[in-house]
């Protein structure tokens, strides 16, 4: 699903992070729970390697829509 956020260019970037956001906000937290985990080490991947301060503070606010929707206990035992 998230295999690759690697678009050479930051707008692609942009625009999947965009429609990451979406699919966050309206997938029921149910289904948003089997994918949690992988979204966040995705997520916190391209923030480490993100070159564009745009893309790094999109990811930020995905990041951060992420843990607010999710079971937020159970992404941090998997993090640490």
């Amino acid at each position: 699903m998230l295999k690759n956020l690697t678009y050479f260019d930051p707008e692609g970037r942009l625009q999947l992070l965009d429609t990451l956001q979406i699919l966050i906000e309206k997938m029921p937290v149910e289904k948003l729970e089997v994918w949690t985990d992988l979204m966040f080490l995705t997520l916190f991947l391209r923030l480490v390697n993100e070159t564009s301060t745009k893309c790094r503070e999109k990811v930020t606010t995905v990041l951060r829509k992420l843990v607010s929707k999710s079971n937020s206990g159970k992404l941090v035992e998997a993090v640490f």
